[in-house]
């Protein structure tokens, strides 16, 4: 499988956890564990692998890249507002869903306007894998909270606060 095709099935299996959830407000605590860390782990692999190749091989896309960028900080700002409130407390459920909804938007987005740059594409194959594997490291090294929070996520990135 070709590194824009293994991509696709990223992108296919994150909108999957997505929509699994914003079900309902039980799933939302149930998942926050495991889908704050996918995604966190998600927006640090494209910040320092995907989006740097993207703007090298495609300058065309620059301001797409950066458009994704400020999603992604956005997504880390409300995951780590629903993880400090925690399942039960005030405004969780809203920061959850905020969450999500940018994450299923950049996800769109990226998908429109950042993967054909990857379509037979000479480099996408190395990148796309370094991504996986950038993302799948920081998924079960990091502590979560540093994922969330940019603290030794990667050169001057911090997430801010939504």
């Amino acid at each position: 499988m070709d590194g824009y095709a293994r991509l696709i099935e990223d992108n296919d299996s994150l909108r999957d956890l997505i929509q699994r959830w914003r079900s309902t407000t039980d799933s939302a605590a149930e998942l926050l564990p495991t889908a704050a860390r996918t995604l966190a782990a998600t927006a640090r692999a494209k910040d320092q692998v995907l989006y740097p190749a993207i703007r090298n091989h495609a300058p065309e896309r620059a301001a797409l890249v950066d458009e994704a960028e400020r999603i992604n900080a956005h997504v880390l700002g409300f995951l780590g507002q629903a993880v400090e409130i925690g399942p039960g407390g005030y405004a969780f459920v809203e920061n959850v869903h905020e969450a999500i909804g940018a994450a299923d938007g950049l996800l769109l987005h990226e998908r429109r306007d950042l993967m054909p740059a990857l379509r037979e594409a000479d480099w996408a194959d190395g990148a796309v894998a370094e991504y996986l594997t950038v993302r799948e490291t920081l998924s079960a090294e990091m502590p979560l909270e540093r994922l969330i929070g940019g603290e030794g996520a990667g050169e001057g990135e911090g997430a801010g606060r939504a």
